[in-house]
């Protein structure tokens, strides 16, 4: 899976709300990927899923965007009591390949 510009993006925006801080479809993923296997299929998934306490946080451990902003994230839900977000989105390529011939 390759990330797409949607990808997190509610996330991206509460953390950097002064950057514009894009996913760029990651060709050299994607490139990387074809030159190791034969590109049988290819799609993209986009949806929104709803957020609870504990799902927030796990999606904030997972995330690069907000590895550096655990203390601010920390600070926002001690705070306020309340997470910041109530859904995220997943924007993502799938890729599907299989093993090339030797």
């Amino acid at each position: 899976m390759v990330p797409r510009t949607g990808h997190f993006v509610e996330l991206r925006e509460m953390l950097y709300p002064k950057e514009k801080r894009r996913y760029q479809i990651n060709e050299q993923t994607s490139a990387h990927f074809q030159q190791q296997l034969r590109l049988i299929h290819s799609a993209a998934l986009s949806y929104t899923i709803p957020l609870h306490a504990k799902s927030f946080m796990d999606v904030c451990r997972m995330s690069p965007l907000a590895w550096h902003q655990q203390p601010l994230l920390q600070d926002l839900l001690q705070s306020t009591g309340q997470q910041p977000l109530d859904r995220i989105t997943v924007d993502v390529e799938v890729l599907v390949g299989e093993k090339k011939q030797a």
